[in-house]
């Protein structure tokens, strides 16, 4: 079998070796996925064991309707199960992924709990007798129920992080609740409908971190509620939000190719997703708005889509409820935003240049940003600030700008202070990965490393009493250092500010902090749109 940095060629009836672990275990970083090693993980579980091998005849099929059969998904039942396994045989088994989570029960058996469709690929297809594993187990003081409980919430939240190519579905979570709601995690009223405060809760647990909009979130508990009592009363609703909303993009396309005499070659469906929809209408723009300000072209949309879309979307809308004899119509739709430029990163990855607001004309246009890393916390502040700027460059310059500001901006970042340039963290699990020969394990996250070495340093300078240790729990900093620094390592950790009888503050590697603080997540928007960071070389620029 042959081993790359990142990926394993797969040989059918082979195994995995302790090498391909170790990679997997370095390459994986805890810090990414709080869901899976930080502290997003259920209270109920604990980890174990990272990038252990395991003979797939060690794991065991849970009988229907057992306690821990509630996953995440069938193993069936993964929509992209397909895409999954062309992406193993043409691009190989990638070790970048975190490895299949099994749940080892107090007898001492072990189950999948996530990764199924890779574990289900690599034994059915391959015949592989290991896998690359995480190994979870039950905390004491938590009844078999909870633990249970915690399992099907660590299925579907880690689905969220941890595997692209089997992402948790609106239907995974529609189907989750119906089964809390059997298993009595999630309570009923007096007449037996589910309590709508009791879904919200459980979905919050999965999605963590505003995943689900408060819009998503409510549309998403009435369709469990409504799909309940039908069962109840005998009402009819529609099975699907994303069949309708498809159904949607159809009509919507059918309408605008008519009125706009594009033959239905042009798809104005710009993105979708679970309850909306975006559609450009740069070619009516183009028909009727010609030597108009920005400020009369959004008079011409708002009034189009009020007399005209919002009109049509409601009579399909009405179509479609008698053709499915849904016992009442509670689809609408409206207009939300009118924006002049707009990115698509990937799905639920976004970001508008918004002229309009729900019928509210901005008098500077505003930046709406989803799934973008100036808005996540684990960017240091003063960079996400820098990256906001960045885009409304993009939105509204040339790329010269863009060059300019980034280079403007890595003159003032080399001159700011550790404070100012390192990511923000949570710190968990110290005990666990500390080491007292070597100050820290193999495979401790990054920022425990830092924490770890930071004590072990107090205790060196004897600067307890002047500095408080980093316990569980604590928020903290960390940066990157240059590999010639006194410690002879390469991270540090602190509370509020480095200490400066370290004398670090020479070994800062803020080539590296600049990279992975501002340049990466501004690779993922430059990327879509084709532009640069920075002017590239050519060789007709060096030879003149």
């Amino acid at each position: 079998m042959a081993v790359s940095f990142r990926s394993v060629v797969l040989v059918v009836g082979s195994r995995f070796t302790e090498e391909e672990a170790d990679v997997n275990r370095d390459l994986v970083n805890p810090d990414v996925y709080p869901a899976l090693y930080g502290d997003e993980l259920p209270k109920e579980l604990k980890l174990v064991s990272r990038a252990t091998l395991v003979e797939t005849s060690a794991i065991s099929k849970p009988a229907l309707g057992s306690l821990y059969a509630n996953p995440a998904r069938v193993e069936d039942g993964n929509p992209k199960k397909s895409k999954i396994q062309n992406s193993i045989a043409i691009f190989n088994f990638k070790l970048k992924h975190p490895g299949i989570a099994l749940f080892r029960d107090k007898d001492g058996r072990l189950y999948s709990i996530n990764g199924k469709t890779r574990h289900a690929i690599l034994v059915s297809e391959w015949d592989y007798q290991n896998v690359i594993a995480d190994i979870y187990e039950a905390n004491e003081g938590f009844s078999d129920d909870e633990v249970a409980y915690a399992i099907h919430i660590f299925g579907q939240a880690s689905n969220l992080d941890s595997d692209p190519a089997g992402e948790t579905t609106m239907e995974d979570l529609f189907d989750g609740c119906n089964l809390s709601i059997r298993r009595g995690w999630i309570t009923k009223d007096k007449n037996g409908v589910p309590e709508e405060s009791s879904i919200e809760e459980h979905l919050k647990k999965i999605c963590r971190d505003n995943k689900l909009t408060p819009k998503t979130m409510e549309t998403l508990v009435q369709r469990v509620v409504g799909q309940w009592d039908e069962k109840l009363t005998g009402k009819r609703y529609w099975g699907s939000k994303e069949d309708v909303v498809r159904f949607i993009e159809g009509k919507v396309n059918e309408y605008l190719n008519r009125i706009l005499q594009t033959h239905d070659k042009i798809d104005y469906i710009v993105a979708s997703d679970t309850d909306s929809i975006y559609v450009t209408l740069d070619k009516l723009v183009e028909k009727t708005c010609e030597g108009k300000t920005n400020d009369q072209i959004c008079n011409f949309i708002d009034k189009v889509v009020g007399s005209r879309i919002e009109p049509f979307l409601e009579k399909c809308f009405g179509e479609l409820s008698d053709y499915t004899n849904a016992f009442k119509n509670c689809m609408v739709m409206k207009r939300e935003v009118i924006a002049d430029k707009g990115i698509w990163v990937a799905k639920k990855r976004y970001m508008l240049n918004v002229l309009d607001e729900e019928g509210v004309r901005l008098s500077e246009p505003k930046l709406k940003l989803m799934g973008i890393e100036a808005v996540k916390s684990s960017t240091p502040q003063v960079c996400r600030g820098k990256i906001k700027e960045a885009i409304k460059i993009i939105m509204s310059k040339e790329q010269s700008d863009l060059h300019k500001f980034v280079a403007d901006f890595k003159k003032e970042f080399l001159q700011m202070s550790a404070e100012q340039i390192s990511f923000p963290r949570s710190c968990n699990n110290i005990r666990k990965y500390k080491d007292s020969n070597s100050v820290f394990i193999k495979g401790t996250p990054i920022h425990v490393k830092g924490a770890l070495i930071y004590n072990h340093q107090l205790k060196q300078f004897n600067l307890g009493m002047k500095y408080p240790y980093i316990q569980d729990g604590d928020k903290i900093k960390f940066l990157k250092l240059l590999e010639a620094n006194p410690f002879k390592f390469d991270v540090i950790s602190y509370m509020t500010k480095l200490p400066t009888e370290f004398k670090l503050e020479q070994y800062i590697d803020y080539e590296t902090q600049f990279e992975k603080t501002f340049l990466d997540p501004m690779r993922f928007i430059l990327q879509a749109i084709g532009w640069e960071h920075e002017p590239k070389a050519s060789l007709e620029a060096f030879f003149g």
